[in-house]
């Protein structure tokens, strides 16, 4: 009497770019097995197992028949195998002077590998690129022409970068229209000049530290926010404020002329220029 095998199989990996494992369950009380799989994607195989790698996700119908050696008692096994999304995605950041990724501050460039795995435990890889470009600082190399490439680390500012003008060499003066920075803060020994009607300065808050010194003799200077411990000196031209002039400690102001626009609030503390000044019509 002939006996029929109990076809059977399992699925291990079922994923997208990996080998998916098909490993034959099947049993028989005596006698041997032949074996005819069909992966449901056109594929077909005769071995006991099979190691295979579906081109695309999707859905595939696997049958696997099993029939005893020399005989027709066969008997079929077929399953549903769903085959999931594995991925290895590579994605780029950029950005000055700092790049903020996953909850992470990056200042310099790097890349990042993550091994991870879906909810259906497929592994997957993602990789992001990060670049980080050095903020550029004054270095005075040439001369002091502020629009001067050579004159900066890592090219001309916009107003995207914070400034630091230090003491020491060549310091900056505006000739172009329409110069600009984010912040810009000149240290002790450092100073800033603008003395054309045609040159102007754009950006957000200008701080003169103590030993600093900012001279407009000319020309124009748009920002939101002056902090001054410093030297303002001002014979002409416009200190256009949106917002807020703060001035403390023992600054010096030298003020024979210009316009000075101020539309927020304006505190001093310390010696040296109040809003006695402005209210005197200086």
């Amino acid at each position: 009497m002939e006996t029929t095998p109990v076809a059977s199989f399992t699925v291990n990996n079922p994923c997208s770019g990996d080998t998916t494992v098909f490993t034959n369950a099947t049993t028989i009380s005596s006698g041997t097995v032949d074996y005819e799989w069909s992966l449901g994607d056109g594929t077909t195989a005769t071995t006991q197992n099979i190691n295979y790698d579906y081109p695309a996700i999707g859905n595939f119908s696997v049958r696997l028949i099993a029939t005893t050696s020399g005989s027709t008692c066969k008997d079929t096994s077929i399953q549903s195998v769903d085959i999931y999304l594995a991925y290895f995605d590579t994605t780029s950041l950029s950005g000055d002077p700092s790049v903020t990724y996953n909850g992470t501050i990056y200042t310099a460039s790097t890349q990042v590998v993550e091994n991870l795995t879906t909810i259906n435990g497929c592994d997957s890889v993602r990789v992001t690129n990060i670049s980080v470009s050095a903020p550029t600082t004054w270095t005075g190399a040439v001369d002091t022409d502020w629009n001067n490439v050579s004159n900066w680390s890592a090219g001309i500012p916009d107003n995207t970068d914070d400034i630091v003008i230090s003491g020491g060499g060549n310091n900056p003066v505006i000739n172009t229209a329409g110069a600009a920075c984010k912040n810009l803060t000149i240290s002790s020994g450092g100073s800033v000049t603008i003395s054309d009607a045609s040159y102007s300065i754009n950006l957000d808050t200008l701080k003169i530290e103590n030993g600093a010194q900012v001279t407009i003799s000319n020309g124009a200077v748009y920002l939101n926010n002056v902090i001054n411990s410093g030297t303002l000196n001002i014979s002409g031209g416009t200190l256009d404020i949106d917002d807020n002039y703060t001035a403390s400690g023992n600054i010096t102001t030298n003020i024979s002329g210009g316009t000075i626009k101020v539309e927020g609030n304006w505190t001093s503390s310390g010696n040296g220029f109040d809003s006695n000044w402005w209210n005197s019509g200086v």
